[in-house]
């Protein structure tokens, strides 16, 4: 079966395409449902990235793309990682977990839960 690609993708593909000739790097990221790309060139990239942060980029660029693609899972694993950190310390956040716990711990104590795993109410 063939696929039509819609006119926003094909404009997305030769745009990318333009913006790499002109020697731009393109990186995508995701912010909730949407991805967002940016492009910057290589100067660019050395003034946001540390020396060490590049050396091992350009040693992952040398992997084949199964690596690359390995490497890359943990490293957004642990970007999430340290993001949601970041979200579990705020105080109001701290609060609220605490409020369910205690909730939690007074339906078990009150005998309203039971073994298993999850509901769906």
């Amino acid at each position: 079966m063939k696929t039509l690609k819609s006119s926003k993708t094909l404009r997305f593909a030769a745009r990318h395409a333009t913006l790499q000739a002109q020697g731009l790097k393109s990186f995508a990221y995701k912010t909730g449902m949407k991805t967002t790309s940016i492009y910057i060139t290589e100067n660019m990239l050395e003034e946001i990235m540390t020396e060490r942060l590049q050396q091992a980029i350009e040693r992952l660029q040398q992997l084949p793309d199964a690596a690359q693609n390995a490497i890359a899972e943990r490293i957004l694993d642990e970007i999430d990682e340290q993001e949601w950190d970041e979200i579990v310390k705020k105080p109001h956040v701290q609060h609220a977990l605490r409020r369910l716990a205690k909730e939690a711990r007074r339906q078990n104590a009150a005998g309203e839960t039971e073994e298993g795993g999850f509901a769906i109410e």
